[in-house]
Protein backbone atom coordinates (compact mmCIF):
# COMPACT_ATOMS: atom_id res chain seq x y z
CA UNK A 1 0.00 0.00 0.00
CA UNK A 2 1.37 3.38 -0.97
CA UNK A 3 1.55 6.45 1.22
CA UNK A 4 -1.41 8.00 -0.60
CA UNK A 5 -3.63 5.08 0.41
CA UNK A 6 -2.35 5.19 3.99
CA UNK A 7 -3.19 8.90 4.16
CA UNK A 8 -6.71 8.24 2.85
CA UNK A 9 -7.37 5.56 5.48
CA UNK A 10 -5.98 7.77 8.24
CA UNK A 11 -8.19 10.64 7.16
CA UNK A 12 -11.47 8.79 6.64
CA UNK A 13 -11.39 5.90 9.14
CA UNK A 14 -13.09 4.80 11.17
CA UNK A 15 -16.34 5.18 9.28
CA UNK A 16 -19.43 6.28 11.21
CA UNK A 17 -21.16 3.50 13.18
CA UNK A 18 -24.46 4.33 11.48
CA UNK A 19 -22.90 3.61 8.08
CA UNK A 20 -21.61 0.25 9.32
CA UNK A 21 -25.04 -0.65 10.70
CA UNK A 22 -26.78 0.37 7.48
CA UNK A 23 -24.21 -1.44 5.35
CA UNK A 24 -24.60 -4.64 7.38
CA UNK A 25 -28.36 -4.47 7.03
CA UNK A 26 -28.17 -3.92 3.26
CA UNK A 27 -25.78 -6.83 2.79
CA UNK A 28 -27.49 -9.43 4.98
CA UNK A 29 -31.13 -8.47 4.48
CA UNK A 30 -31.03 -7.42 0.82
CA UNK A 31 -27.85 -8.08 -1.16
CA UNK A 32 -27.37 -11.75 -0.21
CA UNK A 33 -31.04 -12.69 -0.67
CA UNK A 34 -31.17 -10.93 -4.05
CA UNK A 35 -28.03 -12.78 -5.11
CA UNK A 36 -29.53 -16.11 -4.08
CA UNK A 37 -32.75 -15.24 -5.91
CA UNK A 38 -30.70 -14.27 -8.99
CA UNK A 39 -32.50 -10.92 -9.01
CA UNK A 40 -29.87 -8.90 -10.88
CA UNK A 41 -31.81 -5.63 -10.89
CA UNK A 42 -32.38 -5.61 -7.13
CA UNK A 43 -28.82 -6.85 -6.55
CA UNK A 44 -27.45 -3.97 -8.64
CA UNK A 45 -29.63 -1.48 -6.79
CA UNK A 46 -28.13 -2.66 -3.49
CA UNK A 47 -24.59 -2.38 -4.91
CA UNK A 48 -25.35 1.23 -5.84
CA UNK A 49 -26.67 1.93 -2.34
CA UNK A 50 -23.54 0.39 -0.83
CA UNK A 51 -21.42 2.68 -2.98
CA UNK A 52 -22.94 5.61 -1.09
CA UNK A 53 -22.02 4.38 2.38
CA UNK A 54 -18.97 4.34 4.59
CA UNK A 55 -15.53 4.00 3.09
CA UNK A 56 -16.93 2.94 -0.29
CA UNK A 57 -18.56 6.38 -0.54
CA UNK A 58 -15.16 7.96 0.08
CA UNK A 59 -13.57 5.69 -2.52
CA UNK A 60 -16.15 6.65 -5.14
CA UNK A 61 -15.82 10.36 -4.30
CA UNK A 62 -12.05 10.14 -4.72
CA UNK A 63 -12.33 8.64 -8.21
CA UNK A 64 -11.54 10.82 -11.19
CA UNK A 65 -14.50 12.75 -12.55
CA UNK A 66 -14.40 10.64 -15.72
CA UNK A 67 -15.01 7.48 -13.68
CA UNK A 68 -17.82 9.03 -11.63
CA UNK A 69 -19.45 10.26 -14.85
CA UNK A 70 -19.21 6.77 -16.35
CA UNK A 71 -20.85 5.27 -13.26
CA UNK A 72 -23.68 7.82 -13.47
CA UNK A 73 -24.08 7.21 -17.21
CA UNK A 74 -24.39 3.47 -16.64
CA UNK A 75 -27.05 3.97 -13.96
CA UNK A 76 -29.02 6.40 -16.14
CA UNK A 77 -29.16 3.87 -18.97
CA UNK A 78 -30.37 0.96 -16.89
CA UNK A 79 -27.15 -0.73 -15.92
CA UNK A 80 -27.87 -1.06 -12.21
CA UNK A 81 -24.33 -1.62 -11.12
CA UNK A 82 -20.88 -1.81 -12.58
CA UNK A 83 -20.81 -5.44 -11.46
CA UNK A 84 -23.86 -6.25 -13.55
CA UNK A 85 -22.23 -4.68 -16.58
CA UNK A 86 -19.18 -6.94 -16.32
CA UNK A 87 -20.75 -10.00 -14.74
CA UNK A 88 -24.29 -10.64 -15.97
CA UNK A 89 -23.41 -14.26 -16.63
CA UNK A 90 -21.95 -14.71 -13.13
CA UNK A 91 -25.38 -15.25 -11.63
Amino acid sequence: MGQKEVNIFQKYCPVPKEDVEQLSHLIFMNLVPFLLEKNIKAFGTMINKIQNLGFKKVEVELQKEKIRNLMNFMREFGIWSRYEFFCTSCL
